[in-house]
């Protein structure tokens, strides 16, 4: 049986990066919250993530795909 490990991105780029994040659920459901417009909304009902870099997930400028 093969483990398959998860691959470091860019925080800026979400390409391939050594030096760069393994995404987590926490990076996504943050990228949801800001897509979603639902920080404040969360904020203001004491909601919060634990700290997490930003990734772009939902911006149309960036992509992965070469």
């Amino acid at each position: 049986m093969s483990c398959i490990l998860a691959s470091p991105i860019n925080q800026d780029t979400l390409k391939a990066d050594r030096n760069g994040v393994v995404m987590t659920p926490t990076h996504v459901h943050k990228a949801l919250w800001e897509y979603l417009g639902l920080e404040t909304f969360a904020a203001d009902r004491g909601l919060t993530l634990p700290d997490a870099e930003r990734l772009p997930l939902f911006d149309p400028f960036v992509s992965s795909v070469t």
